[in-house]
Formats: C-alpha cells, structure tokens, sequence
C-alpha cells in the first residue's frame, strides 16, 4: 500500500489508514531481515531505514543528519 497521500487519508479516516499504511511498509520482509543479520547497533539500524526508504520513495534520503 503507498503511503502517498497520508495526510488525506488521516483527514478522512482519523488516522487508522495513516498508521496500518506505515506500519505495513515499513515492517522488514523475512529476505529484508536476512539482510541484517551480519550488522550491528546503528549500522543495523540506518541500513534498515534508508532500504526501506528506498522502496517507499524510489531513491535514497536527501538529508544528512
């Protein structure tokens, strides 16, 4: 399910589409969590945000935090 358009669906239907719509994405697929397994502590975490981001948006985040 993309998650383009959240803020009107929030609008209409209170925030439930809003939510399931992020956690369905966002959830790592069992090949996606393989992917993990030889990482660890942040480098664990920034390679599960930025894949799934890529998937999401078709590119990888602009921003450097």
């Amino acid at each position: 399910m993309p998650i383009t358009g959240w803020a009107e669906g929030a609008a209409q239907w209170g925030g439930i589409w809003v939510w399931t719509g992020v956690v369905d994405h966002f959830t790592l697929s069992g090949d996606e969590a393989g992917w993990l397994r030889n990482k660890t502590g942040a480098t664990r975490l920034g390679f599960a945000v930025q894949l799934k981001f890529l998937t999401w948006r078709g590119r990888f985040p602009r921003m450097r935090l």
